[in-house]
This record gives C-alpha cells, sequence and structure tokens, in this order.
C-alpha cells in the first residue's frame, strides 16, 4: 500500500488536536500508519524482503505467540484473535483472516474485508461527534489508500461478505454473550445452560 507524500492532497490530514499528522492518519478506522488495519510489522524470521497486505490484528498476537511458544490458548471461551504464525514464518503466503470488524466505543464504525473497508458512521477526528451513516461509505483500499471522501468505490457487491461478517459475529454473542465493562478479574465463563 502507498501513501502519497501530504502535500499531494487538498486537505490537510490532522491528529485528534488539530496537528498535522503526516501522510496518513487513523481515527476510529480512518487512515493510520499504525491503525486498526494500516499498521506494518517486521517479523524478523521467513523470506528476506517479503512484503504483504494480507489482513493481522492486534487481537492475533495472543493465539499467534502461544502457538509458536507451544501454548494452548484458553478452549472455555472464544478467542476474537486467530494464530497467523504459518503467516509470520512465511509458510504460507495467506493470511488465516480475511477482515476484522472496527469498534469505537461500543459502536461498530466500519468493516475491513480483504482490500476494502465499509464505513458505517462518518468520525473525523477521536473527539468529533460520530455520525451515523444513512448509506454506509465503501472505499478501495487499493485504489484510495487515505480513504478520501471524493473518491468511493462502486463495488457495491461487497456489502455482502462484510454484512455476513456482521451478522456470524452478532449470532456468536447469542451463544457467547460480551463480556461487560467493568467485569472484575479473574472472568469466568458461564456454563452451557447456566445464566
Amino acid at each position: 500500500m502507498h501513501a502519497e507524500p501530504l502535500e499531494h492532497h487538498d486537505r490537510a490530514l490532522r491528529d485528534p488536536l488539530g496537528h498535522a499528522f503526516g501522510a496518513v492518519r487513523r481515527c476510529c478506522g480512518r487512515p493510520d500508519p499504525m491503525g486498526s488495519d494500516g499498521g506494518r510489522i517486521a517479523v524478523g524470521c521467513g523470506p528476506a524482503g517479503r512484503v504483504s497486505d494480507e489482513i493481522v490484528h492486534g487481537v492475533d498476537l495472543f493465539p499467534t505467540l502461544a502457538g509458536i511458544a507451544g501454548a494452548a490458548v484458553p478452549n472455555d471461551r472464544p478467542i476474537d484473535g486467530v494464530d497467523q504464525s504459518n503467516f509470520f514464518l512465511g509458510k504460507t503466503e495467506k493470511s488465516s483472516r480475511e477482515g476484522i470488524l472496527i469498534w469505537c466505543a461500543d459502536r461498530l464504525q466500519a468493516v475491513k474485508w480483504r482490500n476494502y473497508k465499509v464505513h458505517f458512521y462518518q468520525q473525523e477526528t477521536m473527539v468529533s461527534a460520530p455520525v451515523k451513516l444513512g448509506v454506509p461509505k465503501l472505499f478501495n483500499l487499493y485504489t484510495n489508500p487515505l480513504e478520501d471522501d471524493a473518491k468511493p468505490t462502486v463495488d457495491s457487491w461487497v456489502v455482502g461478505p462484510v454484512l455476513r461478517m456482521v451478522a456470524d459475529f452478532e449470532e456468536s454473542t447469542k451463544e457467547h454473550p460480551l463480556i461487560p465493562m467493568g467485569t472484575p478479574d479473574p472472568y469466568t465463563p458461564r456454563k452451557e445452560g447456566k445464566p
């Protein structure tokens, strides 16, 4: 993915406090070098010089490191991350995930699927109020890596796989409800058939 220098764009990109932030920024699902979908990682193993734009998320680190170390992840609850060790070690060219749901606070802000991103809310900075979009915004991150609103994609078929991801997540919360904020540790998942 290539980001053009800031001076090549019509509007200045700013951090949440309004300061110029460089060529790319991220706020609740908008472009940022280390954000939820724009980060880079150097692993130090696998083929030298390998570059990939496959999707890996921070939640993948726990199961990946556990897998590399030969440890098991807990099996008494769902784990959002997936083991990416084969991808990181160069044993496969493909990531173990095709997409990720992007949450800001308690709302689903956007979904990234393959090289596309669908936004359900507009939010220019971390401190600006989110505005629910009547029609989601769709971006092809190969042709519009800065998610410029003036260059949306017309590949509306992408909404189908994205909405399947959302439906799968919502269905999973029926069997495994979300852990409420402020739940004290240690957390014990509810047992089958018990509240």
